[in-house]
């Protein structure tokens, strides 16, 4: 084989490292970027993550809490200090009218009596039912507190884990992309200095038409021998 042979594939080698190194570096300016992005990403949402977690706990111990109480139930009835004191005076302004009409004894007043007592009865239960409802607001709205700053951390997430995914394809695509560069390159490479060959070969084996073979010294075409 001639340097001329030497030199063409010699030159196809040397393009073809040159093309797979620019896409072997390429591909991993790529992927690095991706990772970098992913990292960043998981960063922030850690610190998101962090951020939340007095919430999303208080949350957790009030809900805990909740469920305890409304379990529990109302308990036993149990009048206000000054329900007594209320239907006391109910009854004496009850009965100073029932006087004044002249029928303090009367069935009409017996009744006047028993509606009132029953009024005040279905009023003190609903108010002591209204005060253990109200007894459970606390709880009740720290926990849906804690549920939205889950609900947050949900989103949150469930957005990092796609853009992350979306980098890991990223990066994928970007290495598979290097390896189809450097397939083309080291085909081009070869291809071209296959190509070189045959036309040095040709050029001087005379196969043009022209007398390049017997060509003189001085001659461009002139490859020694």
């Amino acid at each position: 084989m001639s340097w001329v042979a030497v030199a063409i594939g010699g030159a196809a080698v040397l393009g073809a490292g040159v093309g797979i190194y620019g896409a072997q570096k390429a591909s991993s300016a790529q992927e690095a970027a991706a990772g970098q992005a992913s990292n960043t990403q998981l960063q922030m949402y850690y610190a998101s993550r962090e951020d939340l977690a007095p919430w999303t706990e208080a949350g957790k111990n009030a809900l805990a809490q909740y469920q305890g109480m409304v379990q529990a139930g109302p308990g036993v009835f149990q009048e206000s200090p000054g329900y007594q004191f209320r239907l006391g005076e109910g009854v004496k302004a009850l009965e100073r009218g029932a006087a004044a009409r002249g029928g303090l004894l009367s069935g009409r007043q017996q009744k006047a009596l028993t509606q009132f007592g029953q009024g005040m009865g279905s009023q003190e239960y609903s108010n002591w039912l209204d005060q253990y409802y109200r007894s459970l607001e606390p709880s009740r709205w720290l926990a849906g507190t804690g549920q939205s700053a889950a609900a947050q951390q949900g989103a949150w997430g469930q957005a990092t884990g796609g853009a992350v995914a979306a980098n890991q394809l990223a990066a994928g695509q970007a290495q598979a992309g290097g390896y189809i560069n450097q397939a083309n390159a080291l085909t081009g490479a070869l291809g071209g200095g296959m190509q070189n060959y045959l036309m040095w070969n040709a050029l001087n084996q005379g196969g043009s038409g022209y007398n390049y073979g017997y060509a003189d010294q001085y001659s461009p075409y002139y490859m020694g021998g």
